[in-house]
């Protein structure tokens, strides 16, 4: 484990009051959080940033002498979870989360001297063309945002269409290898060298959309059958060998007809649960691309391309048998599936970890349970892969300011915002879904920080508004597995479908690396 991340785990402060967390689009008043409010921070809440990583960090003083006073205009979104504001006249205690937000906020504002504005937008599935033009319209009316927090598909788009500057165009502010960044981020999402958009610990709406393995201990302790133990389990992960020839071992040995009616039904017990658009955690989990990104190509059409994945041997292989376990007594399909696993009955479900919370929330909230990361394909695969729900923040540098110094305190703040808040946000996550610290659970930690270190940003993922608004590329697989659909027709029909799609994005990222500059310094 990352001896860093390790070390600002264990730095997290202790907060006694909470707030209601919104973006709420005021700039006046006490709804807007400004570096004299750390003068009256809850007790126990410091604004001095700890020192275990200030060492990738920029020069934050030289910053602050330079932007001293400056204000930050922000658009975010109504996102799942508390991310971007929490208003000092809304404390009140009992939230350790808003707590947390409330506290890296005004830190971030202490040392660097700004003040943050956020104005919030509604934003998710579909809403893309609305959020673009509400954008642009800003920006023809000369109040372009600093920055733009939004839904992932969203930020697609808004990269797509030119409003997103690379943030790699500032490399002596942002250091995309610094631990608050996924492994994967870059990986995965640079187009012709640049990287449009950044998530992490920055975002708590990635660390609760992230998908992972959920298991029920005392099902599986009480079934000595299945063949599997907690300890074996975690092991397997630990040796890099949690695949799914394994997960198909323990979840095809169980099933518990509940209503001992002979049939299977909702009210049962299985070995695995999920539902419709879960499924395609195992796609990415067993290391398949939608779209492949060729940085090396020659040509505009050949930089972004349906991935040989999509139609390839393997993923039908998976579709046909993850389809066929759907069909069998072992597994469920099932739109209600994280409700019904708080039940006590289903050995398992695959599902976005903060589902967690539902076992919390029901009358079995002492059920021990556990979390193992997605499973590998098979051994020969290197390392795990977990994929992200599409409700995840991406944060972005606006293109739309055309002003250096704009776009430098742009950088500034997002990476000071992803240091902290791998520090004050990442545990007291976990704590809420776990009960408690990662020292107090040191499997689950292990396993939080595989599904944290391999999070995937497949821009197929990302890229559906881009291509079509009525058809998702990375939803349709999962849809065929749903319902147990041979996916070898089904996948040459769609990719005829998105090809029109994929070559308009393929094109648009390549003119932007051409057109797309930052501002020159005055």
């Amino acid at each position: 484990m990352n001896i860093k991340k390790i070390l600002s785990f264990v730095i997290i402060l202790t907060m006694l009051l909470s707030v209601l967390s919104a973006c709420t689009g005021d700039k006046g008043g006490d709804d807007v959080t400004t570096p004299s409010d750390t003068t009256t921070a809850p007790a126990g809440v410091t604004t001095n940033p700890d020192d275990s990583e200030k060492d990738v960090l920029f020069d934050v003083s030289a910053f602050k002498s330079s932007y001293n006073g400056e204000t930050v205009n922000i658009l975010c979104w109504d996102s799942e979870h508390p991310e971007f504001e929490v208003n000092k006249s809304e404390l009140s205690g009992g939230e350790p989360l808003l707590d947390a937000i409330y506290s890296r906020n005004m830190k971030l504002q202490d040392a660097l001297g700004v003040t943050l504005v956020f104005t919030e937008h509604t934003d998710g599935a579909s809403l893309s063309p609305e959020v673009l033009k509400y954008v642009e319209m800003q920006a023809d009316g000369g109040i372009p945002f600093d920055i733009m927090a939004v839904y992932s598909r969203t930020a697609a788009v808004l990269s797509q269409k030119g409003h997103l500057l690379p943030v790699n165009y500032y490399p002596e502010y942002i250091n995309l290898n610094n631990s608050w960044y996924p492994d994967a981020l870059v990986a995965e999402t640079n187009i012709k060298g640049n990287t449009y958009y950044v998530s992490g610990d920055i975002s708590t709406n990635l660390l609760y959309m992230t998908y992972g393995f959920i298991f029920n201990k005392d099902v599986l302790k009480d079934n000595p059958d299945i063949g599997y133990t907690e300890e074996s389990l975690y092991k397997l992960v630990e040796e890099n060998k949690w695949t799914l020839e394994e997960m198909y071992k323990l979840i095809g040995s169980y099933w518990l007809d509940a209503d001992e009616n002979g049939v299977k039904s909702t009210e049962d017990g299985f070995g695995l649960r999920s539902y419709n658009y879960h499924f395609d955690a195992f796609y990415t989990g067993s290391d398949l691309q939608y779209l492949t990104v060729d940085n090396s190509a020659t040509e505009a059409g050949k930089l972004i391309t349906i991935s040989s994945d999509y139609i390839g041997q393997k993923s039908i292989d998976l579709a046909d048998t993850l389809g066929d376990l759907l069909a069998s007594n072992n597994a469920c399909n099932d739109s209600d599936s994280g409700w019904n696993f708080t039940k006590d009955k289903d050995l398992s479900i695959v599902t976005r970890v903060r589902d967690i919370q539902k076992i919390h929330d029901s009358e079995n909230n002492d059920m021990r349970y556990g979390v193992l990361p997605i499973p590998k394909y098979d051994l020969a695969q290197a390392d795990y892969k977990c994929v992200a729900g599409n409700p995840l923040t991406l944060w972005g540098i606006s293109a739309d300011t055309v002003d250096y110094d704009r776009e430098v305190i742009a950088a500034a703040v997002i990476e000071y915002m992803g240091y902290l808040a791998q520090q004050e946000t990442t545990e007291v996550i976990f704590e809420s879904l776990f009960k408690g610290r990662y020292s107090e659970f040191p499997e689950d930690a292990a396993s939080f920080e595989i599904i944290r270190r391999t999070t995937s940003f497949d821009i197929g993922r990302f890229f559906t508004e881009v291509i079509s608004i009525d058809f998702g590329i990375a939803d349709e697989w999962s849809s065929a597995v749903a319902k147990s659909q041979k996916w070898t027709t089904k996948a040459q029909m769609l990719k005829r479908l998105f090809e029109q799609g994929v070559l308009t994005a393929s094109n648009d990222f390549w003119k932007l690396t051409d057109t797309l500059k930052p501002t020159p310094k005055s």
